[in-house]
């Protein structure tokens, strides 16, 4: 009488179990493929402003020039600050994301939504607790995205509730600016936007805050700008309402001196 191996059958009805249920080894270790045009975004933590305010987002190419940049429009900071970790990461675009009253950054995504758009989602909870009063300050948080990861472009960077904007230039042959440089100019054409669009009894506030390459930034401000000469500057965008926004009035800072650009773009 011929007999059934049986460890030969035993073998093979481990192998039809591991096929079906997908226990072979094939199927351990394999990452999730990100969705197409989302990218690689890194919450790093809160920090930098204590009081924002607006602009909403603020970007720039590394975490000195993002300080540097949120001095005009911020109050006060956090000593120690503890963005400073970041100060000499190199490679990355900075965001500057602010969240409402007493919420916390849960999660931030990004994806490109254009040649030069990246839209930014953000997922943040949170309620002020009884008498939380001005306690309840509202808190940055700070983000970075690989240059790899995006154009060589002036990108422009939204908000997903289209609540704000903001502009990285990172075209080749960009100007250099050094961060003392940024700190210094950039309060100055805030302070000349803000004197320009003056006060007449209506709420006026900084919406957008960028470095950028005139002319040719992608800015409603290239036709009016004299200089032929590529020239690092300043985009600023006013915003103008009692309550929301009802007007923004976009503005040039160039080697010293402001163009009023009209209606941001």
């Amino acid at each position: 009488m011929k007999r059934t191996p049986v460890v030969a059958l035993a073998g093979s009805v481990a192998v039809l179990l591991c096929g079906c249920l997908g226990l072979g080894p094939s199927s351990q270790g394999t990452p999730s493929p990100r969705p197409s045009g989302s990218l690689d975004i890194q919450l790093i933590g809160a920090g930098g402003p204590y009081t924002p305010g607006p602009p909403d987002l603020v970007a720039a190419r590394s975490e000195p020039e993002l300080d540097a940049l949120l001095q005009p429009v911020a109050a006060s900071f956090h000593r120690p600050d503890p963005w400073d970790g970041s100060a000499n990461v190199g490679g990355h675009v900075f965001l500057g994301i602010t969240v409402p009253f007493c919420a916390t950054l849960k999660s931030v995504s990004a994806h490109l939504a254009g040649p030069a758009l990246v839209v930014v989602q953000v997922n943040a909870a949170g309620l002020c607790p009884p008498g939380a009063g001005a306690a309840a300050r509202p808190p940055m948080y700070l983000a970075s995205i690989p240059d790899r990861e995006l154009p060589q472009a002036l990108v422009t960077f939204r908000l997903s509730s289209g609540a704000g904007q903001a502009r990285v230039d990172l075209r080749a042959g960009h100007p250099s600016m050094s961060t003392a440089d940024v700190a210094v100019q950039s309060r100055n054409a805030v302070k000349a936007a803000m004197l320009k669009v003056g006060a007449d009894g209506s709420s006026r506030a900084v919406a957008e805050l960028d470095v950028v390459q005139f002319p040719s930034s992608a800015s409603p401000c290239d036709a009016l700008l004299s200089t032929a000469a590529q020239t690092a500057g300043f985009l600023v965008v006013v915003n103008e309402g009692p309550v929301f926004p009802s007007h923004e009035e976009a503005f040039a800072w160039v080697s010293g001196a402001l163009t009023d650009c009209g209606a941001a773009a």
